[in-house]
Protein backbone atom coordinates (compact mmCIF):
# COMPACT_ATOMS: atom_id res chain seq x y z
CA UNK A 1 0.00 0.00 0.00
CA UNK A 2 2.72 2.50 0.93
CA UNK A 3 4.28 2.33 -3.00
CA UNK A 4 1.20 2.31 -4.67
CA UNK A 5 0.57 5.77 -1.96
CA UNK A 6 4.03 6.93 -3.17
CA UNK A 7 2.92 6.11 -6.98
CA UNK A 8 0.04 7.94 -6.19
CA UNK A 9 1.55 11.06 -5.41
CA UNK A 10 1.49 10.52 -1.74
CA UNK A 11 -2.45 10.12 -1.80
CA UNK A 12 -3.67 6.67 -0.04
CA UNK A 13 -6.38 4.34 -2.32
CA UNK A 14 -9.10 5.92 0.37
CA UNK A 15 -8.12 9.71 -0.89
CA UNK A 16 -6.38 9.84 2.61
CA UNK A 17 -3.06 12.44 2.17
CA UNK A 18 -0.15 11.44 3.84
CA UNK A 19 3.03 12.11 1.90
CA UNK A 20 2.86 15.97 0.00
CA UNK A 21 3.81 15.49 -3.05
CA UNK A 22 7.00 17.88 -3.11
CA UNK A 23 8.04 14.89 -0.63
CA UNK A 24 7.15 12.18 -3.19
CA UNK A 25 8.25 14.36 -6.11
CA UNK A 26 12.09 14.42 -3.74
CA UNK A 27 12.37 10.58 -3.93
CA UNK A 28 12.44 10.88 -7.49
CA UNK A 29 15.59 13.89 -7.64
CA UNK A 30 18.85 13.19 -7.01
CA UNK A 31 19.85 16.42 -4.65
CA UNK A 32 23.58 14.87 -5.04
CA UNK A 33 24.14 14.53 -8.60
CA UNK A 34 27.28 16.66 -8.86
CA UNK A 35 28.80 15.51 -5.91
CA UNK A 36 31.57 13.05 -5.95
CA UNK A 37 31.03 9.60 -4.36
CA UNK A 38 34.15 7.93 -2.66
CA UNK A 39 32.59 4.34 -3.01
CA UNK A 40 29.77 3.08 -4.19
CA UNK A 41 28.49 -0.39 -3.59
CA UNK A 42 26.52 -0.64 -7.04
CA UNK A 43 29.02 1.18 -8.86
CA UNK A 44 31.49 -1.90 -7.56
CA UNK A 45 28.52 -4.97 -8.72
CA UNK A 46 28.82 -3.06 -12.74
CA UNK A 47 25.64 -0.44 -11.89
CA UNK A 48 26.27 3.44 -12.29
CA UNK A 49 23.35 4.01 -10.11
CA UNK A 50 23.97 6.39 -7.35
CA UNK A 51 21.53 6.92 -4.31
CA UNK A 52 19.74 10.15 -3.70
CA UNK A 53 17.15 11.36 -1.00
CA UNK A 54 16.78 7.97 0.78
CA UNK A 55 16.63 5.35 -1.97
CA UNK A 56 18.83 4.59 -4.87
CA UNK A 57 18.37 6.35 -8.18
CA UNK A 58 18.11 3.44 -10.55
CA UNK A 59 19.63 5.20 -13.56
CA UNK A 60 23.36 5.08 -15.15
CA UNK A 61 25.75 7.82 -13.77
CA UNK A 62 24.56 10.56 -11.81
CA UNK A 63 21.23 11.94 -13.06
CA UNK A 64 18.82 14.93 -11.09
CA UNK A 65 16.23 12.81 -12.11
CA UNK A 66 15.39 9.07 -12.08
CA UNK A 67 12.34 7.17 -13.15
CA UNK A 68 12.77 4.31 -10.99
CA UNK A 69 13.95 4.09 -7.67
CA UNK A 70 14.59 1.38 -5.02
CA UNK A 71 15.96 0.35 -1.37
CA UNK A 72 17.93 -3.28 -1.80
CA UNK A 73 18.29 -3.97 1.48
CA UNK A 74 20.65 -6.51 2.88
CA UNK A 75 18.46 -9.06 3.88
CA UNK A 76 16.82 -9.79 0.58
CA UNK A 77 13.94 -7.21 0.42
CA UNK A 78 13.90 -5.12 -2.58
CA UNK A 79 10.78 -2.33 -3.17
CA UNK A 80 11.36 -0.71 -6.08
CA UNK A 81 9.12 1.82 -7.72
CA UNK A 82 8.85 3.05 -11.84
CA UNK A 83 6.86 5.90 -12.33
CA UNK A 84 7.19 5.87 -15.77
CA UNK A 85 5.92 2.82 -16.24
CA UNK A 86 2.84 3.03 -13.39
CA UNK A 87 4.02 0.01 -11.37
CA UNK A 88 5.71 -1.02 -7.52
CA UNK A 89 7.13 -3.82 -6.87
CA UNK A 90 8.83 -5.95 -4.24
CA UNK A 91 10.92 -8.76 -4.37
CA UNK A 92 11.90 -10.80 -1.30
CA UNK A 93 13.63 -13.43 -0.58
CA UNK A 94 14.18 -15.69 2.69
CA UNK A 95 17.61 -17.02 3.72
CA UNK A 96 16.74 -20.50 4.43
CA UNK A 97 18.86 -20.75 7.45
CA UNK A 98 17.15 -21.19 10.62
CA UNK A 99 19.03 -18.04 12.35
CA UNK A 100 17.77 -15.80 9.68
CA UNK A 101 21.08 -14.25 8.74
CA UNK A 102 21.36 -14.14 4.63
CA UNK A 103 24.54 -14.68 3.38
CA UNK A 104 27.02 -11.93 2.36
CA UNK A 105 26.03 -12.72 -1.42
CA UNK A 106 22.08 -12.46 -1.07
CA UNK A 107 22.54 -8.42 -1.31
CA UNK A 108 24.01 -8.67 -4.83
CA UNK A 109 21.95 -11.77 -5.93
CA UNK A 110 18.57 -9.29 -5.00
CA UNK A 111 19.87 -6.26 -6.81
CA UNK A 112 20.71 -8.67 -10.32
CA UNK A 113 17.88 -10.26 -10.11
CA UNK A 114 15.80 -7.18 -9.86
CA UNK A 115 17.42 -5.49 -12.59
CA UNK A 116 17.08 -8.79 -14.22
CA UNK A 117 13.18 -8.71 -13.27
CA UNK A 118 12.50 -4.98 -14.56
CA UNK A 119 11.69 -5.63 -18.39
CA UNK A 120 9.16 -8.93 -17.59
CA UNK A 121 7.28 -6.84 -15.22
CA UNK A 122 7.26 -3.44 -17.74
CA UNK A 123 6.14 -6.20 -20.88
CA UNK A 124 3.89 -7.90 -18.06
CA UNK A 125 2.31 -3.84 -16.84
CA UNK A 126 1.96 -3.15 -20.84
CA UNK A 127 0.34 -6.09 -21.95
CA UNK A 128 -2.41 -5.80 -19.01
CA UNK A 129 -3.09 -1.98 -19.83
Amino acid sequence: RVLRMILAGGEAEDGSRYLSTDLVGRLFRNPHAGAKVASNPLEEMGLGYRYGFCCWMDAEGAPAEADVISSPGFNGFVPFLDRANGYAAVLALGSGRADGVMDAEVWPFCVHLTNELKPHIERAVRNNA
